[in-house]
């Protein structure tokens, strides 16, 4: 009887042992194919980074031609260029000191018919833009200088301000849908002045 007691636990040691060698074999083999999913992730990753900086970069590139577009729409007055700037599928304003024009129609006739139709001329100049892309939206901060002659009384005028402008990317294409411009940060007096 104790031959077979021996015997069986000898049996179930050696079961336990084989059941031992079985799970560190398992863990051994889930390691390595977790340190091969972390390698494939780490090369993804590597490999992918060069086209997520050029896809920066390709919109951040559209994004400045389209600004490019926006100085000569102000600077000609051509509706084509007005057109094709602005967002015709989204609601689009133009914020201003005068006040808010809401639609694309409005903006025409306000900010480019009323507005710069009082000049004879016009340059438009962006001395320092910063652009920031999400996804399919993105934004300007803008320090413009604005170069002009009065249509009336031929006198020259150069005013300087800053500008925000909202993009929207639709069907693969920034377009305008926000613009809202203000003067220069005004300066605050000392005490005592």
């Amino acid at each position: 009887f104790q031959g077979q007691v021996q015997q069986t636990m000898f049996s179930h040691n050696k079961i336990d042992e084989v059941f031992q060698m079985r799970r560190n074999d398992h863990s051994a083999r889930q390691r390595r194919s977790f340190a091969k999913l972390l390698f494939t992730a780490f090369l993804c990753l590597i490999c992918s980074a060069p086209a997520l900086a050029q896809s920066a970069s390709v919109n951040e590139d559209q994004i400045r031609q389209l600004q490019q577009k926006y100085r000569e729409s102000v600077n000609t007055l051509d509706p084509r260029l007005i057109n094709e700037i602005w967002s015709h599928d989204t609601p689009v304003t133009f914020i201003h000191p005068l006040g808010t024009d809401d639609g694309l129609d409005a903006i025409q006739s306000d900010i480019y018919g009323k507005t710069m139709g009082l000049f004879s001329r016009r340059e438009l100049l962006f001395d320092t833009t910063v652009i920031h892309i999400y996804g399919n939206t993105a934004w300007s901060e803008i320090i413009w200088t604005f170069h002009a002659i009065w249509k009336d009384s031929g006198k020259s005028v150069t005013t300087h301000g800053r500008e925000t402008q909202i993009y929207l990317r639709e069907s693969g294409v920034w377009h305008l849908v926000h613009v809202h411009y203000s003067g220069p940060p005004m300066e605050v007096p000392s005490k005592g002045v």
